[in-house]
């Protein structure tokens, strides 16, 4: 919602402020889509790589991202690449881990999923941005607007199969539930 706000307003800043934004938005992106996986895995190795990367990405950002020009394309293409291979971790811990059930009765592969056509469907989009004109880029904005779409119903559903997951956790406890409307 925030991001969205500032996209309104990203039109009526200068050039250097335009560039410093582009940076924040990567980096908040990048790290609330790690967390998320590092909060999603069990084996405490890819733990540890998770922030050694993301280490890495901290330093690739004040490398490559303070010194672009229309987007930060270097930074957004590390990032991509870093959440696919967090990707493939998840799915890879997963499946190890032999959980019950299905993988899509867990939110996280709807999040996984989200994010995997976002990020892959705006990639080449983000990499060659600041060698489009700007003709080009609203004709090819259009491509990332419904990745984001797609990215938004996919963590919709999430939402949702998390909020049943607390409701069935709540109805099958092994402990009363006592709702006392003393009213």
């Amino acid at each position: 919602m925030i991001a969205f706000i500032l996209l309104r307003v990203f039109v009526y800043l200068s050039d250097d402020l335009q560039t410093l934004y582009f940076v924040l938005y990567t980096s908040f992106e990048y790290f609330i889509f790690a967390y998320f996986f590092f909060l999603s895995l069990t084996n405490k190795k890819i733990k540890y790589l998770i922030l050694f990367f993301s280490l890495c990405f901290i330093i690739s950002q004040a490398v490559f991202g303070l010194n672009s020009q229309r987007l930060d394309s270097i930074s957004v293409g590390i990032e991509t690449i870093l959440l696919f291979v967090y990707i493939l971790f998840f799915f890879y811990d997963y499946s190890k881990n032999n959980r019950s059930g299905f993988i899509y009765h867990h939110p996280a592969f709807w999040l996984s999923v989200g994010i995997l056509l976002y990020l892959g469907g705006s990639f080449f989009f983000n990499i060659l941005v600041n060698h489009m004109s700007k003709d080009e880029i609203k004709i090819y904005q259009n491509i990332t607007n419904f990745t984001e779409i797609f990215k938004n119903l996919f963590f919709t559903v999430a939402i949702f199969i998390t909020s049943r997951h607390k409701i069935n956790s709540l109805t099958h406890s092994k402990l009363p539930y006592l709702d006392m409307d003393m009213n």
